[in-house]
């Protein structure tokens, strides 16, 4: 099981929710065999003055976190594929 938080500004998490959604569950999907009817993920939306982010970056800059509880038959097909 997984579980996701992307955090980014309001208005970067209004204009690109969706297609941030399909594109990272697709990515568990594929690369890890992943149940695709299991999907928990958790956008936080923050405001400009509480998201301080390298000047280097646009103001769509975000953060993906990735959690994952791994049984230990899933932890040997994870082993794999880092490993490949």
């Amino acid at each position: 099981m997984s579980q996701i938080k992307i955090y980014a500004l309001h208005q970067t998490i209004d204009q690109f929710r969706s297609q941030l959604s399909d594109a990272i569950h697709q990515a568990l999907v594929t690369s890890l065999n992943y149940p695709s009817e299991k999907k928990f993920q958790r956008f936080i939306a923050l405001a400009t003055e509480d998201f301080i982010y390298p000047n280097d970056r646009s103001e769509h800059y975000l953060i993906i976190e990735i959690g994952l509880i791994i049984s230990t038959y899933n932890f040997s097909k994870l082993f794999k594929f880092v490993n490949n």
